[in-house]
């Protein structure tokens, strides 16, 4: 998916006034980069995935999905749009503890209504891409974070997304488990051509990207790591 951001600005109401968050972002992805975005905490770096993600809208500015700007759509269509199009990688996982790990992997396509009748099939070739192959039936919370992380990440390509958005999908790993997911997200994003933003901290995880980003003080520019 190609997306371009143009004159991003986002604020928040405070009650000491207006606090800015992000300032004239411009940003242009082509279908399948890679970019990883680093900065302090509290610099706006998940307001941005919050904005690429349709969870959030900026206070000026547009963002261009292809040619849509998504923006001006109604909050059904974005909804819809976040659903089938976008994956998400989040820190603390955001898996279902009383679902086995199938029936995690298996959430998106029933809430989309997506590949009904090989619903099952394509959530165990998912789990299958990600090397958990032998953990269908295992309750989540059994299982360590590296393997959640796993499950997580087929959960959010189980649509086929054209955009993989992960906010700090390593903060809660050791250093062996953190090679292996950054491993696997590169090889998903190349062989499947999935346009991926990442948030990190870690300057190890960030050069896995094609390119990095350095956020602070609402302005974003190259990094020079």
């Amino acid at each position: 998916m190609k997306v371009s951001m143009q004159g991003i600005y986002k604020y928040w109401k405070s009650e000491f006034g207006q606090v800015r968050v992000l300032e004239n972002v411009y940003m242009d992805l082509a279908n399948g980069d890679f970019v990883a975005i680093m900065g302090p905490s509290g610099t706006g770096k998940s307001t941005f995935l919050h904005l690429l993600g349709c969870i959030d809208r900026p206070s000026f500015g547009k963002i261009f999905f292809e040619n849509t700007d998504i923006c001006a759509l109604s909050e059904n269509v974005r909804e819809e749009l976040r659903l089938e199009h976008i994956g998400f990688v989040f820190q603390n996982y955001y898996l279902i503890p009383t679902l086995s790990v199938l029936e995690n992997v298996m959430l998106p396509m029933q809430l989309a209504n997506s590949y009904v009748g090989q619903q099952e099939d394509r959530a165990i070739k998912m789990l299958e891409l990600v090397g958990m192959e032998t953990k269908f039936n295992e309750n989540t919370f059994k299982l360590s974070g590296g393997q959640r992380q796993r499950v997580a990440t087929a959960r959010a390509l189980i649509n086929n997304p054209g955009l993989l958005l992960a906010d700090e999908p390593t903060g809660n790993l050791d250093t062996r488990s953190t090679r292996e997911i950054m491993d696997m997200l590169r090889i998903v994003n190349k062989e499947q051509s999935i346009t991926t933003v990442l948030v990190t901290h870690d300057p190890k995880v960030a050069a896995y990207a094609d390119r990095v980003y350095y956020l602070d003080e609402g302005r974003i520019s190259p990094a020079n790591l």
